[in-house]
């Protein structure tokens, strides 16, 4: 990383800032560091930034930075499941936005509010969500954004159980995630893919994806989407009754996990302790 921009230097940033007297500079330097946290998985510690941010920008009238600090910020709450408190700040926000006048802003504030209703388990509404930016999208001739509606329209019909639909746009996003070459995506749509072959009892299938969702997510650095590809073949493994290996991946995604300071980490544990006691007496002898 560079050290502009490493957490101890972004700290003191804002420190420059609230010495100097001037609140947009520390909502600038807040903003950064929440990235970094956020791509570290850390969505309470980079909350608290983010707040902070939003009303940093409005003290000073700066109402646009003001708006993307809070999408910021309702994207911290989905990840920390605290999606009720992502739709009070996401609602009046995407309202508020003109998507020809704020294009990208509008489109992320309404894709998290998808997101926030699929973790509410309100499916209809993300699902009109993630197509309403798909269909801008489609109209700006914008191919990420078309991407990445995709995937979280693959996402919200795997989560209601309407297989056949999360396959069709898992494969389409996988087909552009391809031509577009963004490999961080194509990891994606690998474990969206295995998911669906999961939950369709085809481990063989499932595991073959997630090892290539795990490759991919290597090659590209990405240590979270390495982590759950590892803890999905796990429990491919495990389903497979190949308890060790399922062990010994469980163990290797745990210290990714651990490593990142992952909320994951709670359920990575919870699975080894079951694959533990099954190593210990048997499939056949547990209660």
């Amino acid at each position: 990383m560079n050290s502009l921009n490493s957490p101890a230097a972004l700290e003191q940033q804002i420190q420059n800032g609230q010495y100097r007297g001037d609140p947009a500079a520390e909502a600038r330097a807040r903003v950064r560091l929440g990235k970094v946290l956020l791509a570290r998985q850390q969505p309470e510690q980079a909350r608290e930034h983010y707040q902070r941010a939003v009303e940093l920008f409005s003290g000073c009238g700066q109402d646009l930075g003001a708006a993307r600090a809070a999408n910021h910020l309702a994207a911290c709450l989905i990840m920390a499941d605290r999606p009720e408190e992502a739709l009070a700040v996401l609602v009046p926000l995407a309202e508020g936005l003109n998507p020809r006048d704020y294009p990208h802003l509008w489109a992320a504030s309404v894709g998290n509010l998808g997101l926030a209703h699929t973790k509410l388990n309100d499916y209809t509404k993300a699902g009109s969500c993630h197509k309403r930016v798909l269909e801008h999208a489609e109209q700006d001739g914008n191919q990420n954004l078309r991407l990445q509606a995709q995937i979280h329209l693959a996402d919200c019909y795997l989560q209601e159980g309407r297989l056949r639909q999360a396959q069709g746009f898992a494969l389409v996003a996988q087909d552009l995630a391809r031509r577009l070459d963004s490999l961080q995506e194509l990891a994606v749509t690998h474990d969206l893919l295995g998911m669906i072959s999961a939950r369709r009892g085809d481990h063989r299938e499932a595991l073959r994806r997630y090892r290539r969702s795990g490759e991919l997510a290597e090659h590209t650095g990405d240590r979270h989407q390495q982590a759950l590809a590892l803890a999905n073949q796990a429990l491919s493994l495990e389903a497979l009754t190949e308890l060790e290996t399922a062990r010994e991946l469980l163990v290797q995604a745990r210290g990714i996990f651990q490593g990142l300071d992952s909320p994951h980490l709670e359920k990575i544990d919870r699975d080894l302790d079951r694959i533990r006691l099954s190593l210990r007496t048997g499939p056949d002898d547990q209660d």
